[in-house]
């Protein structure tokens, strides 16, 4: 008499972990208010200011004393970057007050500088939901007024 063969059925199973992606980056940050300076204050040619905004950070990552602000372009501010904003970490989820002294340009008119920041790695990222979203002051330079003298 012949054998049949045994055939002994087997289940492989495989197990795959999938993890969601964070849809929150290690590096954000967000505009949330001009504390000083609002756009288009006016200004004379050479006028010292300090320009302080209010920024979130919204991302996963603390901030340490290695973050900087970094000038992106305006026609003032350039001299300035890169510039040391915090002495003390900013945790994620927390919001800062940032404070920059800076010089009106001595041509008249619209002037703007415009920032983005960059971690202690020296990963650049802007400020907003855009790619390309920046802090920024945006001043008029006007000149000085011309003061006539009244003939009596």
């Amino acid at each position: 008499p012949t054998q049949s063969p045994t055939i002994t059925p087997t289940t492989t199973t495989t197990s795959t972990l999938t993890t969601a992606p964070s849809d929150i980056p290690c590096n954000k940050a967000l505009w949330k208010a001009d504390i000083t300076i609002p756009d288009d204050t006016q200004m004379t040619p050479g006028q010292e200011f300090t320009k302080v905004w209010e920024v979130e950070n919204a991302g996963t990552c603390d901030w340490d004393v290695g973050y900087r602000l970094i000038f992106k372009n305006g026609s003032f501010g350039q001299n300035l970057s890169p510039y040391q904003f915090t002495t003390l970490e900013v945790k994620a989820g927390d919001r800062v007050q940032i404070s920059i002294k800076m010089t009106a340009p001595l041509t008249p008119g619209v002037q703007e500088s415009h920032w983005t920041m960059r971690s202690s790695t020296g990963e650049v990222f802007s400020f907003g939901q855009e790619q390309n979203a920046t802090l920024y002051t945006r001043i008029e330079v006007v000149s000085t007024p011309t003061i006539t003298p009244t003939i009596r």
